[in-house]
């Protein structure tokens, strides 16, 4: 199990990503086989995050847009880390995020936090 605190604007709609520098994101690595003995969280670093796609731009009531994040490992390895992000969208009357989907409600801005 890994988790994210993210305290960071991710995503901008219509505007382009911020991205993390290295060291900002970390993650406690809890995955051990069954039967296992127990041992101390072995903790896994993060050299960056990114978003994607870079920007949104909604222009139609039906339109939708899903969304990926990915985090590069301090080995090079890349993971989806989208499940694992707690998203939040600064102004929830403009848009809904919806399992990983993101849907307009109205017209306006909002950043995917």
């Amino acid at each position: 199990m890994r988790f994210f605190n993210l305290a960071r604007t991710l995503l901008i709609i219509g505007a382009p990503l911020s991205s993390f520098g290295v060291g900002l994101v970390q993650a406690i690595a809890q995955d051990a086989p069954a039967g296992a003995p127990a041992q101390a969280p072995a903790a896994v670093s993060y050299k960056s995050l990114v978003v994607y796609p870079p920007s949104i731009k909604i222009s139609a009531q039906n339109d939708l847009q899903h969304i990926v994040a990915v985090a590069t490992r301090s080995d090079g390895i890349t993971v989806d880390v989208s499940d694992q992000v707690q998203w939040k969208l600064e102004n929830p009357a403009v848009a809904k995020l919806e399992n990983l989907v993101l849907h307009p409600l109205a017209d306006g801005a909002t950043q995917l936090i």
